[in-house]
């Protein structure tokens, strides 16, 4: 897979984009039916989405499109307000997202003269970003519409940045439970053990300190509940590697505080290196709840409007 800046991602999904706009009926006489809703359909060819994400290395004379489609496509079966549940694709709902076409077009290094692409719509495309990698940004482009109509490069990042923070929270709390679950073994007060970890993380910061610093009034939310997506994931690597370099030898509770303090304060010292942010610069007043029901809801409103396009 390509590692490509967002802004490079937004500048080839943009010029990528073509339109489709036909009579919603098929007719000899397109006069004849004046009332009749015109199609006015996005889409994107499967061979510019695969070349945006893909290292250009990668063989492309055996791919499979409407199998790669189908693989990762969804149907929405429950549109409820709260709840949108979906499940894999079936032929009916594959073949109302793509439209075959043959042109010449670029695969990675090979080129094909008149061959076979596909057109998939906007709800296609969303659908694969999740399987072209860690493509949150992308995620977020394709519902933009929903949103606001014309965001723009600042606004899609800033906004795919919050939504990315309850899958990086996820992560966290993965390591959390274990770094508990060991503290617990070693007979370590988990209290103290915690406000330990927020402070080297956080250059000697407690959780109080931070709320205060930031107007956070909550008392009982956590303060990783106020963490953006580069603190998170930096603290959980900083947890996973302090426990495996503690389960690789015996040790006991005061050792395990000294790697833990080590592999966070590296931990802190990547992040600011690779991101020029600091950890304590890098939360906000919403809670990661509030951004997960945010974004539950532009995805159910996304499905209900752009699931029943139809290409054809």
């Amino acid at each position: 897979m390509k590692t490509q800046t967002n802004q490079y991602t937004f500048n080839q999904l943009n010029q990528t984009k073509h339109r489709l706009v036909q009579d919603g009926q098929f007719s000899l006489f397109p006069h004849t039916h004046p009332d009749t809703a015109k199609q006015d359909t996005e889409y994107w060819f499967f061979s510019d989405i695969f070349n945006i994400y893909n290292n250009e290395t990668t063989p492309t004379h055996n791919i499979d499109m409407a199998h790669t489609i189908k693989k990762n496509l969804y149907m929405p079966i429950d549109l409820s307000k709260n709840k949108t549940t979906l499940v894999p694709c079936d032929m009916d709902f594959l073949y109302k997202h793509i439209a075959q076409v043959k042109h010449a077009y670029k695969l990675g290094h090979h080129e094909y003269k008149r061959a076979n692409d596909l057109q998939m719509t906007r709800y296609t495309c969303w659908c694969l970003s999740k399987f072209f990698g860690d493509q949150n940004f992308s995620y977020t482009y394709f519902m933009s519409p929903i949103i606001q109509q014309n965001m723009t490069f600042e606004m899609i990042e800033k906004l795919s940045y919050q939504f990315s923070r309850p899958y990086a929270r996820d992560l966290l709390a993965k390591y959390s439970q274990r770094f508990n679950g060991l503290i617990c073994e070693l007979k370590g007060d988990l209290s103290i053990m915690n406000n330990k970890k927020i402070r080297s993380f956080f250059n000697g910061h407690d959780s109080k300190s931070l709320k205060a610093t930031y107007g956070i009034t909550s008392h009982q939310a956590s303060i990783l509940d106020f963490m953006g997506t580069y603190s998170l994931e930096f603290m959980a690597n900083g947890l996973s590697k302090a426990i495996m370099q503690f389960s690789k030898k015996n040790k006991n509770i005061y050792q395990f505080e000294e790697i833990m303090n080590q592999e966070l304060i590296k931990a802190r010292q990547d992040m600011i290196t690779q991101t020029r942010i600091k950890p304590e610069n890098d939360i906000y007043k919403t809670t990661i709840d509030k951004v997960k029901r945010e974004l539950q809801n532009t995805e159910n409103k996304f499905i209900k409007k752009y699931a029943n396009i139809n290409l054809r």
